[in-house]
């Protein structure tokens, strides 16, 4: 995802759109439905990395994320929901200079988590020091990423170009 920049897409949007060496334009319609399913999977991607972020990773001064982690979902039936954080699966972590609204985004974040971890008592649990949580510090699983990430993986996502659609 690191080496996909909005240039790339733009030049693929207006090949669909323009037509290339031996193939024809598609119709608006269908650039349109494309754009609606690359921006749908990096939404997903992005919301998947947001998972994984843990505080240690977040540079309120410098305004920068590291990824440097990935979630790795235990599928035993006794461990199910379990996790463990892991390297990512190429082994190498990424820096990312994140805009300022993001950062602010995040503080407003930390705040609410905060409040969370107060009225939850001793019932909070975030060992790993996720960034993103349930109520009771618990980590986010998929199906509960849909509600609660949605939010944050369109403020974060790569911007998509729009010009033409």
């Amino acid at each position: 995802m690191e080496s996909l920049k909005t240039h790339t897409i733009q030049k693929f949007y207006n090949e669909l759109t323009h037509g290339t060496k031996g193939k024809h334009p598609h119709s608006p319609k269908t650039v349109k439905n494309i754009h609606g399913v690359l921006h749908h999977a990096l939404n997903q991607a992005v919301a998947n990395e947001m998972l994984r972020l843990t505080r240690d990773c977040v540079d309120f001064e410098k305004g920068i994320l590291l990824i440097k982690k990935q979630i790795q979902l235990h599928q035993e039936k006794e461990l199910k929901g379990a996790y463990t954080l892991t390297s990512p699966k190429n082994g190498k972590s990424r820096t990312i200079a994140a805009a300022p609204f993001v950062m602010k985004c995040l503080k407003r974040q930390k705040v609410k988590q905060t409040e969370w971890r107060l009225k939850a008592g001793e019932v909070w649990g975030n060992p790993d020091g996720l960034v993103f949580t349930d109520e009771i510090g618990g980590h986010l699983t998929n199906p509960q990423s849909t509600v609660n990430i949605r939010p944050w993986s369109n403020v974060l996502a790569v911007q998509m170009p729009g010009s033409m659609i």
